[in-house]
């Protein structure tokens, strides 16, 4: 069962950050969510919140890691009409939700 490849990353793991992927995953699994954003609008606005863009400056502020430094990696879950989004840092493994 290849969790980590199910969701989406963009960068190289350490493997703290891949266990970090994989216990979310299976978190949200058992809660009835799969992997994934509603839309692709959703998915861009997400990703602007996450880069620091003018539409997260107010409700997402760190473009890195708080705990490390480490590149954050974007973790989408969506289940009927209920969606949670989630960082995790690629080098600590920080999981983030918001």
């Amino acid at each position: 069962m290849e969790t980590t490849l199910d969701v989406q990353v963009d960068t190289v793991l350490t493997s703290t950050a891949r266990d970090a992927i994989d216990r979310l995953y299976w978190e949200m699994e058992a809660e009835g969510y799969r992997a994934g954003a509603p839309s692709e609008e959703v998915e861009e606005i997400d990703r602007l919140v996450i880069e620091g863009g003018d539409q997260g400056a107010v409700c997402f502020k760190p473009k890195s890691c708080v705990k490390c430094g480490g590149e954050l990696s974007y973790q989408p879950y969506v289940k009927e009409r209920s969606y949670r989004s989630f960082t995790i840092c690629t080098r600590c493994g920080r999981v983030r939700e918001f």
